[in-house]
């Protein structure tokens, strides 16, 4: 029960909200929230969750994307520098991901394969204007904060390739509100990846969507310049 309500928390409240029979979200929170015992056992599922979710992480480090995967990376790096070692022990990585996430408490999934590292001290781009300090459902490409792992690349190109010819079309047809919400979706996926921008870059219509505008990545390099 514990392990369903960490997840409900972050993405499954309908789980929950299935199981007590009730039908309103609010409802099923409080009810958790009404027994301190629950809401215990609930903190500290969901920081270990995050904690194992951060060692895969750390696992994988050169294959992470996104602007926090650079940051992965370098603490990797360093912790191998200081323990004088190039692979690091299961107890190594659990320490790492403990200091990565603040002991689990600050990474939070945001969607399949894209983890939102923004920790409590800090505001992200995804709420301004809005009052949040987090705002999942508006990530966005480039983020320092985003963190993305190695099997949403696949998933990605998949994307892409789905919302080109559906874009093509709105095009055609001068379905200008479709185009746009199309449009939107496409950039949110072609810069996350370099090796997908790349891939898609010299389609013609790519080309025109992103003329004049540079992938994070690419920004980064003009300002090292």
């Amino acid at each position: 029960m514990a392990r369903i309500l960490a997840l409900a928390l972050t993405s499954a409240q309908i789980v929950l909200m299935d199981t007590f029979g009730h039908e309103d979200p609010e409802q099923t929170i409080g009810y958790m929230l009404s027994d301190k015992t629950i809401v215990a056992d609930v903190m500290r599922m969901q920081r270990e969750i995050v904690i194992l979710l951060a060692i895969d992480a750390v696992k994988d480090a050169d294959n992470l994307g996104g602007a926090f995967g650079d940051v992965v990376r370098e603490k990797v790096y360093a912790f191998r520098r200081i323990k004088g070692t190039d692979a690091l022990e299961p107890k190594d990585m659990y320490e790492l991901a403990d200091q990565l996430t603040l002991g689990g408490r600050d990474w939070v999934p945001v969607m399949e394969g894209v983890i939102c590292t923004l920790d409590r001290f800090d505001h992200g781009l995804c709420g301004e204007g809005k009052g949040l300090r987090r705002d999942p459902l508006n990530c966005q490409s480039g983020c320092k904060h985003q963190l993305i792992l190695a099997h949403h690349k696949n998933m990605c190109d998949d994307r892409i390739s789905a919302l080109v010819p559906l874009l093509e079309r709105a095009n055609d047809e001068q379905n200008e509100l479709l185009a746009a919400e199309l449009t939107a979706k496409l950039m949110n996926h072609l810069f996350r990846w370099r090796d997908v921008y790349e891939k898609w870059r010299n389609h013609p219509l790519i080309e025109k969507l992103v003329l004049g505008k540079n992938a994070w990545w690419d920004r980064q390099k003009a300002q090292a310049v």
